[in-house]
């Protein structure tokens, strides 16, 4: 009794944090520019560290913006990269306002890269991205539309994968959107918890006050979360999801094993600093079905009881999953990736079951840095 209650229990819970999803999702409506808004003066933020070819690709993206040249200035800070970036990158003579910064020795991190870009521009509209992104031309016009159409004091864009031909690539791809449509969804029902620096827009005098209320320079990384939850807080109701597939911003999906392993592992060390009790019962759902269901596979080699407990719960996840990547993949024009939904299915729970347990006990490495376990 206690095992079916348990199975029944874990098969509602997850079919409400799939609805939750998808009913955000739905109500958020698509945004598109608007003629006749006052374009403001924008300033983009690239924090870069050892990435001289995906910088060099990003601001050719950047000039091809169609937002007027004068309206916006780019600034780049160095983290310490092996060569000089600066050395490397194309002579650009596109009239684009391009400031380039290095952080001192004493200081060190994207964090520290960011403030410090943020510290130096000129505009009250700071737009984030990174080097190793690439932007559509409506990028930035639709980023600063949405900002003050909708009177926001953060927005936040779709970050997808680059399409790509091997299987890993391709699980990644997928993966991510689910990723993307999760924080689209908690967003467009008022309750955000996920966003990502790659594709963001704030207030500079918000972001200032962040840093000095929350002393962010001695905090961990993921800072894009971190700023949007302490916003969150401030500022209910303000934060904002672009659904648009004409600003989306490109990035490139783990090369190896080895730096997916990372990747996921850096992400999930930040969760330790997260106090929001949405994010917390999110994260658990998913971590305690995935947990459950691994460890119902190993159980049901010795109970048909077991298997069946299993099956029904790996149904449930599976067309609560189905649903919702029916529904983003169409919208993206990705559906094409739901021919590998089964493989990945079968996989997740296990990856997600090592990185909630592994990602706040094992260490690792990001662009030659290793952290603290």
């Amino acid at each position: 009794m206690i095992f079916w209650g348990f199975i029944v229990f874990a098969c509602l819970l997850y079919i409400f944090l799939a609805g939750f999803i998808i009913s955000g999702w739905l109500r958020t409506e698509s945004f598109t520019v608007q003629d006749g808004l006052v374009q403001p003066f924008v300033s983009v933020i690239i924090p870069v560290r050892d990435d001289s070819l995906g910088l060099t690709l990003l601001l050719s993206d950047l000039v091809s913006q169609n937002y007027p040249k004068d309206k916006f200035e780019v600034i780049i800070v160095d983290d310490h990269s092996a060569q000089s970036l600066f050395n490397l990158l194309p002579v650009l003579e596109s009239g684009i306002n391009l400031h380039l910064l290095s952080l001192d020795n004493n200081e060190h991190g994207k964090k520290a890269a960011l403030i410090k870009g943020i510290r130096a521009s000129n505009s009250e509209l700071i737009l984030t991205t990174d080097a190793d992104c690439r932007a559509t031309p409506f990028w930035i016009t639709e980023m600063s539309d949405f900002f003050i159409l909708k009177k926001v004091k953060l927005v936040f864009g779709s970050v997808l994968y680059s399409a790509g031909k091997k299987l890993n690539e391709s699980l990644q791809e997928l993966e991510y959107l689910s990723l993307v449509a999760a924080g689209a969804g908690f967003a467009g029902n008022g309750h955000p918890i996920l966003c990502s620096a790659a594709s963001m827009g704030f207030e500079r005098t918000s972001y200032m006050e962040y840093v000095k209320e929350t002393n962010a320079l001695n905090a961990v990384s993921g800072d894009d979360v971190l700023f949007m939850l302490w916003l969150k807080k401030k500022y209910p109701g303000q934060i904002g999801f672009i659904k648009s597939v004409n600003s989306i911003v490109v990035t490139k999906p783990a090369e190896n094993l080895k730096e997916f392993i990372n990747q996921r592992l850096r992400w999930t060390s930040k969760s330790k600093y997260y106090r929001d009790p949405l994010i917390i019962l999110t994260a658990l759902t998913v971590y305690i079905e995935s947990l459950a269901l691994l460890a119902l596979l190993v159980a049901s080699f010795f109970s048909g009881l077991v298997l069946k407990g299993f099956i029904i719960l790996f149904l449930c996840k599976f067309i609560s999953d189905l649903m919702l990547l029916i529904i983003v993949t169409g919208f993206y024009r990705k559906r094409y990736l739901l021919k590998i939904f089964i493989p990945l299915e079968m996989i997740y729970f296990i990856y997600i079951s090592y990185i909630g347990f592994a990602g706040n006990l094992v260490s690792f490495n990001w662009k030659g840095r290793k952290s603290a376990p």
